[in-house]
């Protein structure tokens, strides 16, 4: 978090007890004559001078420390560049050494990862409803997966604890007459992860796919084929379902060919009650 240099505005006296009119404040990193930036406000947007110069009366602007560059010196000279005090070591994060409190109605802090891959860069830790949560957050910050919820009788239903993980998605199935979606349980234990789910629609294809997957169930290396209880024209039906390695999809079909979906066109199709499926991770 940035630093405020002595407060919003601050006025260096001489021994004799009279501020310095256009004195010169010159900030650079500690110990070292080479040159580092302040700033007008705590969104590090404007760039003060360097040195910043105080007014008639010996008082200087806002001075806003960077807390992603080293702990700074700052040499005080009159306005005619005679020193008169230099201070070495002011730290440039004011969270150093300090306790940190968020209070508002729902706090919450986000770390931001700027070397990560797209749709991995941003986590968030928040206070909502008595309840922590730890979260992903996707690039733009408009969806979030919990990984982690807490309230003050401990661990909640969608936790990450001791190799377990446990979650919902929202499924959808394709290759219907309308969009059909629904809520999948998933439960991951070490590398074995299982999913559950019941919804099922009006066949327009013989195929059908689910989308939606998260990438904590993806299997990573090859494609996995599991056997799974369907429905088809509107009965119970046996069959396999598909999940693609490190894709959001899985692909669904009747009887023991993999590469033949085979479903009715035109009828009732999907999950059947009870549906569950178990597969390795890697």
């Amino acid at each position: 978090m940035p630093a405020v240099y002595t407060g919003t505005h601050f006025v260096p006296i001489l021994p004799t007890g009279l501020p310095i009119p256009g004195a010169k404040a010159t900030f650079s990193i500690s110990a070292s004559a080479t040159l580092q930036d302040t700033y007008t406000d705590q969104t590090l947007a404007v760039a003060n001078t360097n040195p910043v110069v105080a007014d008639a009366n010996g008082v200087f602007p806002p001075i806003v420390l960077d807390p992603s560059l080293p702990n700074y010196r700052m040499t005080l000279t009159d306005a005619n560049n005679v020193q008169k005090d230099q201070q070495d070591n002011i730290p440039s994060s004011q969270n150093t050494g300090q306790t940190f409190r968020l209070k508002s109605t729902a706090p919450f802090l986000l770390f931001e990862e700027t070397d990560a891959s797209a749709g991995n860069k941003k986590w968030r830790i928040r206070v909502n409803n008595e309840q922590l949560l730890i979260e992903l957050l996707s690039d733009d910050e408009s969806l979030s997966t919990t990984l982690l919820t807490l309230d003050r009788t401990g661990l909640t239903a969608d936790t990450v604890l001791a190799g377990v993980v446990t979650g919902v998605f929202t499924g959808t199935l394709t290759g219907m007459t309308a969009t059909v979606t629904g809520n999948v349980t998933y439960t991951i234990i070490n590398n074995w992860c299982t999913l559950r789910g019941v919804f099922s629609g009006t066949s327009s294809t013989t195929g059908m796919t689910m989308t939606g997957l998260p990438a904590a169930v993806q299997p990573t290396g090859s494609a996995i084929c599991v056997s799974c209880a369907l429905t088809d024209n509107g009965a119970n039906a046996g069959g396999w379902a598909k999940i693609l390695a490190s894709a959001s999809t899985i692909t669904f079909g009747k009887g023991i060919d993999n590469n033949a979906a085979g479903f009715t066109a035109a009828a009732g199709k999907g999950l059947a009650s009870g549906w569950c499926i178990g597969y390795p991770l890697t």
